[in-house]
């Protein structure tokens, strides 16, 4: 995957994973990646994003 996304790419996909976690830590509930899932697609404003869209399915994998 690397070597398909630019160094800000990856960055933002890392920045929304990362902040995904906070947010499960936060609320005291276990970290899994259902749990990530769940706050990314809560999160996000259903606007398109391909960096939000990449790191779901670096979830799913």
């Amino acid at each position: 995957m690397e070597n398909l996304l630019n160094k800000e790419a990856q960055h933002e996909v890392a920045r929304i994973i990362g902040d995904a976690a906070i947010t499960v830590l936060a609320e005291k509930r276990p970290l899994s990646r259902d749990a990530l899932m769940q706050v990314i697609l809560v999160e996000s404003n259903q606007e398109p994003n391909i960096a939000r869209d990449i790191a779901l399915h670096l979830l799913e994998r």
